[in-house]
């Protein structure tokens, strides 16, 4: 009884951080929900699977876990509790330490932060590490064939949206920085793009520049490498002042 009680309240912990980050961020403007909007083809199958098996799965472990007479051994039961202890504070940690650019699926047009600081230097989906601990912890608990296939088929369905959905996403939208998770390729690269500005600034001037086409040919390049250096920054989630 008492592992039931403690599996349950695990849960409770995990969902109300779920649905409080969803609640917080819609409140802001942010459409945290992204699993199959927009999508289309293979990517889209995975993430409408997987919104499926992760509405689904938490009511056959509900039901697993209060109907459960099994015979498991306590040591494998606490094992169980243990895991989901450690997938719940996974992701916990996860969504906190993402802030305003935690997302459930992704979403092209919205721009977002690489974070690789944290838990995520250790883990690129910590989150749904998390997810993962936890299913498999109850697994252990209150084992089932019914839930067996269930927690299988999340797991894979999490494993198929990180390679086929997340990882091409983080290159697509942060190039070798976001394959590599390593943000300094962006900072370097605003770094070596503003030296360079500075340097042709300082040769070729604008406001003194008396050939009108010149001028705006100039002014034109500058505010190019100005929406370039903001974009990098706001990859990094640094704030650029409009004026210095």
């Amino acid at each position: 009884m008492i592992i039931k009680i403690v599996t349950i309240s695990l849960m409770a912990v995990f969902y109300i951080c779920y649905f409080a980050k969803l609640i917080s961020q819609k409140k802001q403007g942010i459409k945290t929900d992204q699993l199959g909007k927009g999508k289309e083809g293979f990517v889209k199958f995975i993430e409408v699977a997987l919104k499926i098996i992760t509405y689904l799965l938490p009511v056959i472990q509900i039901i697993s876990i209060v109907f459960y007479s099994g015979t498991a051994h306590i040591v494998l039961q606490f094992t169980g509790v243990v895991i989901t202890m450690f997938g719940v504070l996974a992701f916990i940690v996860s969504v906190t330490q993402m802030k305003e650019n935690w997302r459930a699926g992704v979403q092209k047009e919205e721009k977002t932060s690489l974070v690789t600081t944290g838990i995520y230097s250790i883990s690129r989906n910590p989150a749904f590490l998390g997810f993962d601990l936890m299913y498999i912890g109850i697994l252990f608990s209150f084992f089932n064939w019914f839930l067996c296939f269930a927690t299988g088929f999340a797991v894979v369905f999490f494993h198929l949206q990180i390679v086929n959905v997340e990882e091409d996403f983080l290159i697509e939208a942060f190039g070798q920085a976001g394959a590599t998770f390593s943000p300094s390729v962006i900072a370097n690269y605003a770094y070596e793009l503003a030296k360079a500005y500075n340097s042709y600034y300082h040769d070729f001037p604008i406001l003194r520049e008396a050939d009108a086409q010149k001028q705006t040919m100039r002014l034109t390049l500058s505010e190019t490498v100005a929406r370039v250096i903001a974009s990098a920054m706001a990859l990094l989630g640094i704030g650029v002042p409009q004026r210095m």
